[in-house]
């Protein structure tokens, strides 16, 4: 019997809204953009269905798209999500039901879920990728939309999370009963070509991204500024910011209060097409991602999927798969240790990142969901 799988997720607004919503990468939101490739994977394998409440994606060929309009204010979207949640639920009759998140998504899912069925209701496994969440966990905080009790309720009521921390995953055993599972976050490997090597005579070092908090492009400009005012980055080098969101005026503003000499050196292009965005990974000489907390650390990926050197802040959510990869380049949140790693980069030789693409496969992450959830079906006769 072919395993049933409604895949659901809670896309903010702002992701409802983006143009890169059809898109494939990391500049959507890793959220968005996981729960897409997740369901175009396991669509390959198995029989997927998608609610979505938002926007249709109906680029998703392999997938049941059951969607909804986002209507607006808090209290009206869970409801209107619960009521989305019903209808796919009787419409699919699901072996598993696969979340992004644990709240707000994750304590609704749980909630209809326990309305809807009894004893004898589906798998409800959750996918968890911010780091963000083993502080929340850890120290009960209270903070804006983040409610513990409802992460608690949201815990215990999963049988399963994937997550990309060990020290995430040892945390939530210590509050949950549920099985806890490190998976790798499905890079969009269509896009990888063995063949690509840094362009030494293209000098550019490029962000691309959301311009917005845990993101820190303004550390990344700062330390380009002060590297190439020192001489310490090369002093062909130019700096191209390819993204949009709040700090955007801001970054702007702070490149142009540099003397010519350096603002100069300084692009932003603003929202681009996917197909700017690899293009540019395919030329550019280092790629940069600073973050505070990284939930799926895609970006990165995305880099190697172009063999592209790449500086990345050693956040913990990642750290673990990249950090000794060769091409990665970690480093703290400090100027002088960003344009060190900069320098580093810089003067990589060219490699060939296809064993450590291979890894983040759609097919080699769904086959190992796949595998958890026949292994968790059989065991408990769901199947």
């Amino acid at each position: 019997m072919a395993l049933r799988i409604l895949i659901t997720s809670w896309p903010g607004e702002w992701a409802n809204k983006n143009p890169f919503w059809q898109c494939e990468h990391s500049a959507i939101g890793g959220a968005e953009l996981q729960v897409r490739l997740a369901a175009s994977a396991l669509g390959t394998l198995a029989q997927v269905s998608y609610a979505n409440l938002g926007e249709p994606l109906n680029h998703l060929e392999t997938v049941e798209i059951l969607a909804a309009p986002r209507p607006e204010g808090y209290v009206a979207i869970r409801d209107a999500y619960a009521n989305l949640l019903r209808r796919a639920l009787h419409r699919t009759k699901p072996h598993v039901v696969l979340s992004y998140l644990i709240y707000p998504c994750g304590d609704l899912v749980a909630s209809v879920i326990e309305q809807e069925y009894g004893s004898k209701r589906p798998i409800v496994a959750t996918i968890v990728g911010s780091w963000q969440w083993l502080d929340v966990l850890r120290q009960g905080q209270d903070v804006q939309i983040l409610q513990p009790r409802l992460i608690g309720a949201s815990l215990r009521a999963n049988d399963l999370f994937f997550v990309r921390s060990p020290k995430l995953a040892e945390t939530i055993r210590r509050l949950s009963e549920a099985r806890c599972i490190l998976l790798r976050p499905i890079a969009p490997v269509r896009e990888y070509c063995s063949s690509c090597s840094p362009d030494l005579d293209k000098p550019l070092v490029l962000w691309y991204g959301r311009l917005a908090w845990p993101k820190r492009c303004d550390l990344l400009l700062r330390a380009f500024c002060e590297g190439a005012r020192r001489g310490l980055v090369d002093q062909t080098a130019h700096l191209m910011i390819l993204g949009d969101g709040p700090q955007a005026s801001q970054l702007r503003a702070k490149a142009l209060s540099y003397p010519s000499y350096l603002s100069d050196r300084i692009r932003f292009l603003g929202q681009v097409s996917h197909d700017t965005v690899f293009r540019e990974l395919r030329q550019c000489r280092v790629a940069v991602h600073l973050s505070e907390s990284e939930g799926y650390g895609t970006a990165p990926v995305e880099s190697m999927l172009h063999n592209t050197p790449t500086v990345i802040s050693g956040y913990p959510a990642v750290i673990h798969d990249l950090a000794r990869c060769r091409g990665m380049f970690p480093c703290e949140m400090q100027v002088g240790c960003v344009i060190r790693a900069i320098q580093a980069a810089w003067e990589c030789a060219p490699f060939d990142a296809t064993d450590f693409v291979e890894r983040f496969t759609g097919a080699t992450v769904a086959s190992k969901m796949l595998d958890v959830f026949y292994s968790m079906a059989g065991a408990t006769c769901r199947l």
